[in-house]
């Protein structure tokens, strides 16, 4: 990503413009997913008296209610799907009024006779498919005509199986993961465009000195004395700087440790085969940067420099230059930790 200025806010600001689409995108695709989903059904459940007939208080398609019973009867019948057993037919007839509900086969088969004080949530669907079956089997059962029986039957029966089943579960836990990963994502891009100087690269300035003074630094040197020009770096007499489709990473030169270039073998969506460079950066205040996905000239031309301008620097991979850097990073830790003890003391 190039720039066309030196200005290191507005960059980052233009950056995360480009950048904060694609969680907008998200959040509106997700969002629009889940209006489509019974969610809002779910939650707004109706209740029912055990003896109201349930076509007096169905208003739409998909309506989910809940109800408590004092007594429910195992009619006999079992539910399948797909050649499994997934659910029982309870019923409770009380005033002259029967109801019907399909209840999980928790129990297997066959199912419990009889249930007590039972709160059943479930979706109010219509009856007529199964009502002759069933109904012979219960009028055989209380020794009952089967049009006497059909008479005081709702035609609505309530199926427990269709309320919150297990994939509806999964999908509204994975649609509110991405509402929630894209609302944080755009609050913080957000704010990084209306204060740059809260971006992660500026964050860590911090620790180097005045971050105020730094960048006008950075941005004086980058007008006036820039040593490489890259399409993605830039070296200057005091600073090294990445502009990544993120956020620019800006290093200080006088806290560099040891540097050193990586390549790595990857296929691509092409499924070729290809090299992919990183220049890495350590400092004196225990920070890691990591420049990916570099052209190996331009990281090679970068260091060549740094050799001849910072010949102190370790460069190069090696273990010993990793175990030296471990004991060096230690040492540097413990003095900071010292200062500080001694400031807190004086204080």
């Amino acid at each position: 990503m190039e720039t066309n200025n030196n200005n290191i806010t507005q960059y980052i600001r233009r950056s995360q413009c480009q950048q904060i689409i694609y969680p907008i995108i998200l959040l509106v695709l997700t969002v629009l997913i889940t209006t489509q989903q019974p969610i809002f059904d779910y939650m707004h459940l109706r209740s029912v008296a055990p003896t109201s007939p349930l076509s007096s208080v169905i208003s739409h398609e998909r309506f989910y209610v809940k109800t408590e019973h004092a007594n429910l009867y195992y009619t006999g019948q079992d539910y399948w799907l797909n050649g499994e057993l997934t659910g029982h037919y309870y019923y409770e007839l009380t005033d002259n009024y029967c109801r019907f509900y399909i209840l999980p086969a928790s129990s297997g088969i066959p199912a419990t006779s009889y249930l007590e004080d039972v709160t059943i949530t479930g979706q109010a669907i219509s009856f007529m498919d199964t009502t002759d079956e069933i109904l012979s089997v219960m009028a055989q059962k209380l020794n009952w005509n089967k049009e006497g029986l059909n008479e005081i039957t709702d035609p609505y029966i309530i199926n427990t199986l269709v309320y919150l089943p297990l994939r509806e579960q999964i999908l509204f836990i994975a649609l509110l993961i991405c509402i929630v990963i894209s609302f944080i994502s755009i609050i913080r891009m957000l704010i990084y465009i209306i204060n740059p100087l809260e971006s992660p690269a500026c964050r860590r300035l911090r620790k180097y000195g005045n971050l105020s003074q730094i960048i006008t630094q950075v941005e004086q040197e980058l007008d006036n004395n820039c040593i490489i020009r890259t399409s993605n770096m830039a070296l200057t007499p005091n600073y090294l700087i990445e502009f990544s489709e993120d956020v620019s990473a800006i290093i200080p030169l006088s806290s560099v440790l040891w540097t050193y270039k990586h390549g790595d073998l990857r296929r691509n969506w092409k499924f070729q085969k290809k090299m992919r460079y990183s220049l890495h950066v350590i400092t004196n205040k225990g920070d890691n940067f990591t420049f990916k996905n570099k052209q190996s000239a331009d990281v090679e031309q970068i260091l060549n420099e740094l050799t001849n301008r910072y010949p102190s620097f370790f460069y190069g991979y090696s273990e010993e230059h990793q175990e030296l850097m471990n004991h060096i990073l230690k040492d540097l830790k413990m003095e900071r930790k010292k200062k500080k003890m001694k400031n807190f003391k004086k204080k």
